[in-house]
């Protein structure tokens, strides 16, 4: 899937949106991905991860973090996920329109 068709499965809402960034939290207040999860243990806790509690410890060891953040309908109830590598999150957000689209039945998503 492309990421266009991955953001047209998960944000179905007039208001909904979609934001993809590799280091954004951290690099621009100067900060290493390790530092950065200090503090923000909610938006940056272990089962955001693509690969739990081990992806967020090499996200911190090769200071790497790729970020998925959608509102799916509206700007109210986001979902996040993290990864190390953009080929890990693009995976990641596949199973979730796979996932969503088996939850939905007349689903859009390209077969």
């Amino acid at each position: 899937m492309t990421l266009g068709e991955i953001k047209a499965a998960l944000c179905t809402g007039q208001y909904s949106s979609f934001n993809l960034h590799w280091n954004a939290d951290s690099a621009t207040n100067y900060e290493t991905v390790a530092t950065m999860f200090d503090g923000r243990e909610d938006y940056y806790a272990e089962d955001r991860f693509v690969g739990g509690a081990a992806e967020k410890a090499l996200c911190a060891e090769t200071n790497s973090i790729w970020t998925a953040h959608w509102y799916p309908k509206t700007p109210v109830g986001f979902h996040v996920l993290h990864a190390s590598t953009y080929e890990k999150l693009h995976a990641a957000l596949q199973a979730e329109c796979v996932e969503k689209a088996g939850s939905n039945l007349g689903s859009s998503l390209p077969k």
